[in-house]
């Protein structure tokens, strides 16, 4: 399990005019009054709390609930304005939350910024601030790994500046407009340079799912049923095949009761527990 925090919060501290934007959305795209009345409070009251994407307890929760650990992805820079989210490190509720995190024993990585998957010293500023950040929180962990923001990747470079910036492994190879095996294979395996012919201390952790993938218009656009099913096939392989289901959820995408009920569904089906879910979303 794993979630690139891209927009932690969404109407807390935010500007009205995107607040406002969105909660027109909510009312004539989503129909969810619910949705709009909790964006609307977060930002009049500026608290976190209720902030529609705040849903890291609820992330959290299931996984401990399903026996999961779950991967948080935070970004530690920003090297495009357009496409790399403003939030910093230094703000005391992300640090809480990353702190609180790591104290539920969940993991800390890295989701680099959106030019960084090719520029080697953008990407070790990066690292080395997480790292800094997350010394100073007490926060201590024997593996440290990445995914690119946009899952964007070149090869050998990405893989290359990954090993030379410190980190244990990469996650960011699968497709973004279809879910499947991207790599090939569902077991996490050492990388290798095909420029200068030599074997890198850094391990790829293949994506097979994310959830826009399923979902979003622009890709493969889905219903939910069709969405699970996608799940459950692909969760099967790699059963079958001894390898590592890769789920990338984002919390943005938990705001709304029937993408919390889906995203249930697809921990009891990975799970195979299924132990009822309608008192939970």
């Amino acid at each position: 399990m794993s979630h690139d925090v891209d927009v932690p919060l969404c109407a807390a501290g935010k500007p009205w005019v995107m607040v406002l934007r969105n909660a027109g959305g909510d009312l004539v795209k989503r129909g969810n009054i619910s949705l709009l009345a909790r964006r609307v409070q977060s930002r009049l009251l500026n608290d976190p709390r209720v902030d529609p994407c705040n849903t890291f307890d609820f992330i959290m929760g299931m996984s401990e609930r399903y026996g999961l650990k779950s991967t948080f992805f935070f970004k530690a820079g920003s090297s495009n304005p357009l496409y790399d989210n403003d939030y910093s490190l230094e703000d005391p509720w992300i640090q809480t939350l990353m702190q609180r995190a790591y104290e539920r024993g969940h993991e800390i990585g890295i989701h680099p910024s959106y030019e960084s998957y090719k520029d080697e010293k953008t990407l070790r500023l990066e690292c080395e601030r997480l790292r800094r950040v997350a010394e100073s929180l007490g926060i201590s962990q024997e593996c440290w790994g990445s995914r690119q923001h946009y899952l964007r990747w070149e090869n050998p470079t990405t893989w290359q500046i990954c090993d030379e910036s410190g980190l244990d492994y990469d996650s960011t190879l699968g497709f973004a407009d279809h879910v499947g095996f991207r790599c090939g294979t569902c077991h996490e395996f050492p990388v290798f340079n095909l420029r200068t012919r030599k074997a890198l201390r850094l391990r790829e952790r293949p994506l097979i799912v994310m959830d826009t993938t399923l979902l979003a218009p622009e890709y493969m656009g889905l219903g939910t049923e069709q969405a699970l099913e996608w799940i459950e096939r692909l969760s099967n392989t790699c059963r079958r095949f001894g390898g590592t289901f890769t789920l990338l959820w984002h919390n943005t995408n938990l705001s709304q009761s029937w993408q919390r009920k889906l995203y249930l569904e697809a921990l009891e089906v990975i799970t195979w527990i299924g132990e009822g879910i309608e008192k939970i979303y």
